[in-house]
């Protein structure tokens, strides 16, 4: 167990036969205005199966208004994201999606089928991020 704040996606890959990574975020605004680009690159070249849990401190719930943050978690692989939340939000819809049956299922079963009925339209959504840099927590004032 180790604590990470930032790296180079390449360090990463040192940790080839990594199954499970546990990100506890305390502060949502602070994880979020470092540069976090280093996970998705990492996330979206694994190979393996790869169990990412989030587990947030903080109030944050994944809202809608943060999707174009997520916008880059990788779809279709092998990463099974497992999120402890009260409700499904788009943003937890669009970072569960895999066309693999199989993995759709084990990521359902993973999250208690939180956003099993939920519909978004993520081209809309995905539209919408060209510009935008900022999420909805940060934006606020402690």
């Amino acid at each position: 167990m180790g604590h990470i704040e930032e790296a180079e996606s390449d360090y990463l890959f040192d940790f080839k036969e990594l199954s499970s990574l546990q990100i506890e975020v305390f502060n949502l605004d602070a994880f979020l205005s470092k540069n976090f680009e280093w996970l998705f690159n990492y996330l979206n070249r694994t190979e393996n199966d790869l169990f990412v849990i989030f587990v947030y401190i903080d109030s944050s719930q994944f809202p809608d208004e943060d999707f174009c943050l997520f916008r880059k978690f990788p779809k279709n692989s092998p990463i099974f994201p497992i999120i402890s939340a009260k409700s499904c939000s788009c943003t937890i819809s669009w970072i569960f999606q895999n066309d693999d049956p199989s993995r759709k299922n084990k990521i359902n079963e993973l999250n208690k089928y939180l956003c099993i009925n939920k519909t978004c339209d993520f081209d809309q959504m995905t539209s919408k991020c060209v510009k935008q840099k900022t999420c909805s927590v940060c934006l606020q004032t402690f």
